[in-house]
């Protein structure tokens, strides 16, 4: 009976160290993801107070949520419907009328596959994946020049006002947020107030798009945090060059954007231009954990004419009527940061 008892028991130990190690496995798993799986996540909760929620996107008209069928739409509309719009794109010539044309379309018109823009493509412009400082000779100067009181009012921006104000774009990877103070066309006045001189800088760019009401332009700071990897897309329009000035660069061979294929990285206090209608992606790894950070500018691509900023603006233009004149980005009331 002893020799029994001592087995069954034997087996019941068996039993209970089968069914056990299993949930102890799990349960040590779990334990490791806790402590680990989330490691980055926590390190930027600590460093930049991310325990509160970022707001997410949540424009019906915004154009970076790939609700381009319908922006197509509303301009073709627009055109229709509208006897003085269709009159000027007639007479602007044979570029315009042509890029009207394919506004139904599923996809734009062009002659270079590589240029891809997902919403209006104007033939005829130079297709130029990287553009030279020397195109935009005035601007360059004034951004360049201007850098130390940028940074000055990014840093507080990013340091101080961390997450108000910001958004979180959607990535494979990593995080990348912006600060706005120009969004598609509108102005953010709660940032604009927080940042006056760089909002000043923005009204003497005489390429930017930024004052123009319309949803191709924007201006805003730019930041992705190490380990980001922002895959390769498109943008809307040709129409437009894209300006980086670098705010805050940290020194690694593994944090640059490829544009058509060419690898390009940010300096501090430089101007990077691109044509974002080109297939583009970011990668940024830091071995200190540093974040890049960049004051981003929509400018008019320099061969557009005059008659044709009107017709993309009256196209794209907000819901509001145009203003008679070009309004100054707003300035604070009073002149605390």
């Amino acid at each position: 009976m002893m020799l029994v008892s001592i087995s069954a028991s034997s087996e019941m130990m068996i039993t209970m160290e089968v069914l056990i190690y299993p949930v102890l496995s799990v349960m040590f798993t779990l334990l490791l993801y806790t402590l680990f799986g989330r490691r980055d996540e926590s390190i930027r909760n600590v460093n930049h107070n991310l325990n509160i929620n970022i707001d997410k996107c949540a424009s019906e008209h915004c154009v970076r949520c790939k609700k381009y069928k319908s922006v197509r739409k509303n301009a073709s509309n627009r055109y229709k419907s509208d006897i003085a719009l269709r009159t000027a794109v007639t007479n602007s010539g044979d570029r315009m009328t042509h890029a009207i044309s394919t506004l139904q379309e599923d996809m734009t018109y062009q002659t270079d596959d590589r240029q891809q823009p997902n919403i209006l493509y104007v033939p005829g412009l130079q297709a130029t994946p990287l553009w030279s400082e020397d195109d935009f000779v005035s601007d360059i100067t004034i951004l360049e020049s201007e850098t130390g009181d940028i940074v000055d009012e990014f840093e507080n921006a990013y340091n101080n006002l961390w997450p108000n104000g910001w958004l979180v774009n959607a990535t494979p990877s990593g995080e990348w947020a912006v600060f706005h103070l120009i969004s598609q066309g509108s102005f953010v006045k709660a940032n604009c107030e927080k940042c006056p001189k760089t909002c000043k800088v923005l009204n003497k760019l005489i390429s930017a798009m930024s004052t123009s009401l319309n949803l191709f332009a924007n201006a805003s700071f730019s930041v992705v945090q190490s380990g980001t990897h922002i895959s390769a897309h498109y943008g809307p329009t040709n129409v437009r060059i894209r300006c980086h000035l670098g705010l805050k660069v940290p020194d690694s061979e593994l944090s640059y954007m490829t544009v058509d294929g060419e690898r390009c990285s940010w300096k501090m206090g430089k101007c990077l231009l691109f044509d974002d209608s080109f297939l583009h992606e970011v990668h940024h790894e830091d071995e200190n954990g540093e974040a890049r950070g960049v004051l981003l500018i929509d400018m008019w691509h320099p061969e557009m004419t005059e008659a044709e900023k009107d017709l993309v603006i009256n196209l794209f233009k907000l819901k509001k009527p145009k203003p008679p004149s070009v309004p100054p980005i707003p300035l604070p009331i009073t002149t605390e940061l």
